[in-house]
Order: structure tokens, then C-alpha cells, then sequence
């Protein structure tokens, strides 16, 4: 990990002149990893119990900017989710597959080597997950720096909670808070 903040960190001061295109017309192109563990509530009909879960998140995203530094995008996304009911000692393993708008918004100066970014998202999936069916509903906030490395290319760090609810047609209910971190790459692609 050491390595990896001390590359970026080179790569920062060398190229201190760099700045991304962040004006109206340009497409963004990219996506993020994340990670988070979170605690919740399982809930299905008089009962409810208690859980620990863990997500590997990749989320690939494409946008538009409408107006410089407003940013519109799809962000489709796949989880890997691993959970552990924390009262009977059950555990799940699941994969899931979800697509939702996102908007997102620069602040600093366009021609800054670093900027500050901050973005918000839906995203919905339908859950099939043999013999239960339903649907998830997430709302994020992040927000962190992006260092440019050229006009073209971008690594962000970013900070943010997310809020997590699913139904299934069995009337379970699973939802979710949590913070977590994610570390992304975005492509800034001009005409």
C-alpha cells in the first residue's frame, strides 16, 4: 500500500502542469472499485435478526458533461456480497448485477491538477435469486480528489455513505447504511 501512495504521489508532482477536460461536449469514461463492510437488519415477518455483510463492489460508469464541470452519466455496476447472520450463524454468498443514473460535479478551477469531486447515485436491480425473487433500491454520496495525470486521464479517491434496501416477493426485507471508500479511474474523451 505504501508503494502504491508513493507512486501516485510521484506521479502527482511530476506532472503538476496536468488538467483534465472538463468542459461541456466531453465524454467521461471509467468506473471504480470499492469495499465496505456494514452491519443491518434482516427482516421476515414477526422475525427479525441481525447481520454482518461485506461487499466487493466494480462499477463502470459513462457520461456526458452538459455544462463545464456537470457531469450526467449511466453507472451500471456488479457486487459481490458475502453475509452473516450474526444470531443464528448462517452465512450467503451472492452476486448481483445493478444500472442507475449518476450526477456528478467538479469544483475546483478546470486547469488544477487536482480537483475536488462529488457525486450522487441510484442505482436499481432485480434480484433473482432461486426460489426468491425482488429488487434492490441504493442511493450514494461520494465525494474526494481526482489527480490528473494528463488532460485525458484521472485517479479519484473518494469517501461516501450509501443506504441499501431490498424486497423480495417472500416479504423480506434486507436494508443497509454504511460509509465506504472506493478508488476510481476516469478517461475524459474529447470530439
Amino acid at each position: 500500500m505504501k508503494k502504491v501512495i508513493f507512486s501516485v504521489l510521484v506521479i502527482f508532482i511530476v506532472n503538476l502542469k496536468a488538467n483534465a477536460q472538463l468542459n461541456k461536449g466531453i465524454w467521461l469514461v471509467g468506473g471504480n472499485g470499492s469495499f465496505s463492510s456494514s452491519k443491518g437488519t434482516f427482516e421476515a415477518g414477526p422475525y427479525s435478526q441481525k447481520s454482518k455483510e461485506t461487499n466487493l463492489n466494480i462499477s463502470p460508469n459513462i457520461g456526458y458533461f452538459l455544462i463545464d464541470k456537470l457531469v450526467v452519466g449511466l453507472k451500471p455496476g456488479f457486487t459481490w456480497y458475502k453475509s452473516l447472520i450474526t444470531t443464528s450463524g448462517a452465512t450467503s454468498n451472492s452476486t448481483r448485477f445493478e444500472v442507475g443514473p449518476f450526477v456528478r460535479y467538479y469544483f475546483l478551477d478546470k486547469t488544477k491538477p487536482v480537483n475536488i469531486l462529488s457525486e450522487v447515485s441510484y442505482q436499481h436491480e432485480f434480484i433473482t435469486a432461486k426460489p426468491e425473487t425482488g429488487s434492490s433500491n441504493t442511493f450514494s454520496f461520494n465525494a474526494g480528489p481526482v489527480i490528473y495525470f494528463n488532460s485525458s486521464v484521472g485517479l479519484e479517491f473518494t469517501v461516501g455513505y450509501y443506504s441499501h434496501s431490498e424486497n423480495f416477493l417472500s416479504y423480506s426485507k434486507t436494508t443497509q447504511q454504511a460509509f465506504k471508500m472506493a478508488i476510481g479511474f476516469q478517461i475524459y474523451l474529447e470530439k
